[in-house]
């Protein structure tokens, strides 16, 4: 899900004095790194603890770039798009000016 939805989760257990969250598995991958944008900062925030969710990404991080091994061919969240061969995954982002970081 999305951050802005989480955050509304959080809201309305707060309105309503249900028990928070405490914690949240999130889909944490060290390729793209996405949740480090909003969801990470946001459970910091709200007190949520988080635990990562295919952080190596079904093991494209734990063999050589353009393997192909017999589960990359078979399994069902590859083939459903979730972890795809895009050219982002490969590019790292610009570094940061020093002092902004």
């Amino acid at each position: 899900m999305a951050a802005w939805q989480f955050s509304k989760l959080l809201a309305i257990q707060d309105r309503h004095g249900s028990a928070r969250f405490i914690s949240m598995q999130d889909h944490y991958k060290l390729v793209t790194r996405e949740e480090e944008r909003e969801m990470l900062p946001l459970c910091v925030d709200a007190g949520v603890d988080t635990t990562p969710w295919s952080p190596l990404a079904r093991g494209l991080l734990t063999r050589p770039y353009g393997s192909v091994t017999a589960r990359l061919e078979d399994d069902r969240l590859t083939a459903d798009g979730l972890y795809t061969d895009a050219d982002s995954d490969r590019r790292l982002p610009p570094p940061s000016p020093p002092g902004t970081a």
